[in-house]
């Protein structure tokens, strides 16, 4: 069956013309599936919602798999609200293809510089001083400690963060401002 194209696909476009699209899920391919699972887990405070393995068909040909091999995929969801902002929608998900060892490693940075072609996941939290804690016991690289900045929304902090396979996460809580008091009646 041919693919429409764009054009031909009205059910593509939203009102204002432009596509449709949207991002569910963020996936890694790392070198060691438990420890990146034990990161996302215990570090960052995400739920395992989905472990299995890869079986459908047009799966398996869409990752370039051979008959033969076994892939594991599973999905991380943190079902959160960070100052009152839903942050469930997009997911973190871990591939693993069992037996491949000739799957190279990415080139990434592991301090802070940066590199063509890296992503970088921008996170919120409302509790940086557990997320630094669990992480260095963890062992996790922070290339950037966090610092404070000031802003309309309050004061941020923002720390830099690698994951085990060196996916860069700006992880930022924001502190709201004090409100202002009223004042008084009749002054």
């Amino acid at each position: 069956m041919p693919t429409p194209s764009l054009a031909q696909d009205q059910a593509l476009e939203a009102p204002d013309g432009r596509p449709n699209v949207a991002l569910i899920r963020f996936c890694v391919i790392p070198a060691d599936i438990e420890r990146s699972v034990r990161f996302y887990r215990d570090v960052l405070g995400y739920d395992v919602v989905f472990d299995g393995d890869i079986e459908h068909p047009t799966n398996r040909i869409v990752l370039g798999l051979e008959p033969e091999e076994k892939a594991r995929f599973i999905i991380l969801r943190s079902d959160k609200q960070i100052d009152g902002q839903d942050v469930s929608t997009i997911g973190i998900g871990l591939l693993t293809i069992e037996g491949r060892d000739d799957i190279p490693n990415a080139n990434m940075p592991n301090d802070n510089s940066i590199a063509a072609g890296q992503a970088m996941l921008a996170m919120r939290t409302d509790d940086m001083d557990g997320l630094v804690e669990r992480a260095t016991a963890f062992g996790a690289i922070m290339p950037v400690a966090p610092v404070e900045t000031q802003t309309k929304r309050g004061t941020e902090y923002e720390l830099v963060i690698l994951d085990p396979d060196g996916v860069r996460m700006h992880v930022v809580q924001v502190i709201p401002p004090e409100p202002k008091p009223e004042p008084e009646a009749g002054v």
